[in-house]
């Protein structure tokens, strides 16, 4: 006899979102079982998915061009690709020289990619090595823990490894945080403040307490005020960091706006706007501007500007558990959608962009 979800040629079946055709996410995803080989690597395990949280990035990688995703990618047409990076689960099956965790170990962490390996699946198989798997924190739920991993490491990648900034009383350091009420920058807001720093954050009417809760000092309403008027105001930064892409501050990076020439402006976005449309590091391909912008900050000749690219480290996943274990950092959850039938709906929603904090989708509904 096989148990009921593995077929007899070792592999397991997993219920899975999954699409085969690049397009609209919500247009394309559709519900099946794929096969996951439980033939192991010495040091691969298998995890099974108790909750994952969507992100922006999906809907980018979903909409990428099909030539692209076929001849760069080497996705291919048949393949089913798998969206969603990170997850909350429990250790399954390990393989024989898996030392780091054992069968019912609680784990959540983000596992990125470009090819559909992703996390929206009752099973996923990864290596322990992988630099963003670990323990999760027993303060958090499943739910809770998945809402964590990507806005987290982005947030730190731009705070700490690009920006210097360190949990120290240095409260004479502000950042300015532009969409501070999004998946990203609420976690961002979080972060300064319990890095001690003196936090102004922008969005819109309705998110203003709940960006004060985040811990910014003060908050500028977008929809009733200019806003390069108004950060010109609190400013000078140490940090600028734009969540939501675009140039509205760019031709001001001046001493109004940049301490000193240590300051720096960051990006996870890019100059593109569009929410449908890849961002990041991504977007030096199709916009000139976004290349010259960075060699002359490179030289010298002009504002330190970065478009981030996330640092995928063990030594920052330990940073993360550190400051979740100590309630630093809290996850706020937008909305959460069954995994059974729901999952097109949390797409649509993340996709409208108003979105407060994650949303997250729960495996065992």
């Amino acid at each position: 006899m096989t148990d009921s979800k593995t077929s007899s040629t070792n592999s397991l079946l997993s219920k899975a979102w999954v699409y085969y055709e690049q397009g609209p996410i919500t247009q394309i995803l559709q519900q099946t079982s794929i096969p996951i080989d439980t033939e192991l690597g010495l040091n691969e395990l298998i995890i099974e998915i108790k909750a994952a949280a969507l992100n922006p990035v999906d809907i980018q990688i979903g909409n990428i061009p099909q030539w692209i995703a076929n001849w760069i990618l080497f996705t291919g047409i048949n393949k089913p690709k798998v969206p969603a990076a990170d997850f909350s689960g429990i250790i399954y099956k390990i393989g024989s020289n898996v030392t780091k965790y054992k069968i019912g170990d609680e784990v959540f962490g983000l596992n990125f990619s470009l090819t559909g390996n992703g996390c929206l699946s009752q099973y996923i198989k990864l290596s322990e090595n992988l630099p963003t798997l670990t323990h999760k924190p027993a303060n958090l739920s499943h739910i809770e823990a998945a809402a964590i991993p990507l806005a987290f490491l982005t947030v730190y990648t731009a705070l700490n490894n690009w920006g210097g900034f360190q949990n120290d009383d240095t409260t004479d350091q502000k950042v300015l945080i532009l969409g501070a009420s999004g998946g990203v920058g609420h976690i961002a807001c979080q972060m300064a403040r319990a890095m001690n720093k003196y936090v102004v954050g922008v969005c819109s009417t309705q998110n203003i307490e709940f960006v004060k809760q985040m811990g910014a000092n003060e908050v500028i309403d977008y929809t009733t005020n200019d806003v390069v008027s108004a950060s010109k105001e609190y400013g000078p930064y140490d940090i600028i960091l734009d969540c939501v892409g675009g140039t509205q501050l760019i031709p001001y990076l001046n001493s109004d706006f940049l301490k000193s020439n240590q300051s720096i402006y960051l990006t996870i976005v890019g100059d593109k706007t569009s929410r449908g449309v890849m961002g990041g590091v991504a977007s030096y391909i199709f916009t000139p501007a976004m290349v010259f912008r960075s060699l002359k900050s490179m030289i010298g000749l002009g504002p330190r500007y970065y478009c981030i690219n996330l640092s995928l480290t063990e030594e920052n996943t330990n940073q993360m558990v550190s400051m979740l274990k100590k309630g630093m950092i809290k996850p706020v959850i937008d909305s959460v959608f069954e995994f059974s039938n729901h999952v097109k709906q949390a797409y649509e929603r993340l996709d409208t962009g108003r979105v407060k904090g994650k949303v997250v989708i729960d495996f065992d509904k």
